[in-house]
């Protein structure tokens, strides 16, 4: 079964993995693996495979400003809360807890 979801700014969505035909943010269509700001080609995306070593940073091949909200971050199709991880540096992003195998993590400048 395919499925819309229209989130606005203020609704959260806590679940493990969701699956969706499209994605909608403030009523905009969201393409998954494409960039919102298509001027950028600044795009980090790890699926993590067995026997992968449990990480809890990643380096994103991009840098930032650091607490400029111009950094996008997605796990399995869910766009994250800037509390659920840490800006570690201008190129890394650090989360409390590891990722587990088939998790597809995504981060976007924007």
């Amino acid at each position: 079964m395919e499925a819309n979801l229209d989130m606005n700014s203020k609704e959260i969505l806590n679940i493990e993995k969701v699956h969706a035909a499209n994605y909608f943010r403030n009523g905009v269509l969201v393409n998954f693996g494409t960039p919102t700001n298509s001027t950028t080609n600044n795009v980090y995306e790890h699926t993590v495979v067995s026997g992968d070593t449990p990480y809890l940073a990643y380096t994103l091949g991009f840098e930032y400003v650091l607490a400029s909200s111009n950094i996008q971050v997605f796990i399995n199709g869910v766009q994250q809360r800037p509390s659920s991880y840490t800006e570690t540096s201008t190129t890394v992003i650090t989360f409390s807890e590891a990722l587990e195998v088939g998790d597809e993590l995504v981060v976007w400048l924007i």
